[in-house]
C-alpha cells in the first residue's frame, strides 16, 4: 500500500483534493442549514399553534378562525413571515 504525502502529490493534484474537500464541506454545511431551518420552522409553528389556541373563542371569531384549523393557520403565518 502506497503512503500519500503532499510530496508525491502533484501541485494540480493537491489542488483538485481542495477543490472537492471544500465542495464536500459546502454540501454538508448546507444541508445541516436546511434541517437547521426546518427545525426553526416547526418551532415557530408550535409556539404560533400554542399562542392561537390560548385565545378565546370570541378572540378567535374576530380574527376569522376556528379552533379546528388553528394548526393550518398557524402555518400560514409562519411561511408567510419568511
Amino acid at each position: 500500500m502506497k503512503t500519500v504525502t503532499y510530496d508525491n502529490i502533484s501541485e494540480s493534484g493537491f489542488a483538485a483534493f481542495k477543490k472537492r474537500s471544500a465542495e464536500a464541506f459546502a454540501a454538508g454545511w448546507s444541508g445541516v442549514s436546511a434541517r437547521a431551518s426546518a427545525s426553526l420552522l416547526r418551532l415557530q409553528t408550535a409556539r404560533m399553534i400554542s399562542a392561537l389556541q390560548g385565545m378565546s373563542n370570541e378572540q378567535l371569531h374576530q380574527i376569522g378562525v376556528k379552533r379546528a384549523d388553528i394548526p393550518a393557520y398557524a402555518r400560514t403565518l409562519v411561511v408567510q413571515d419568511q
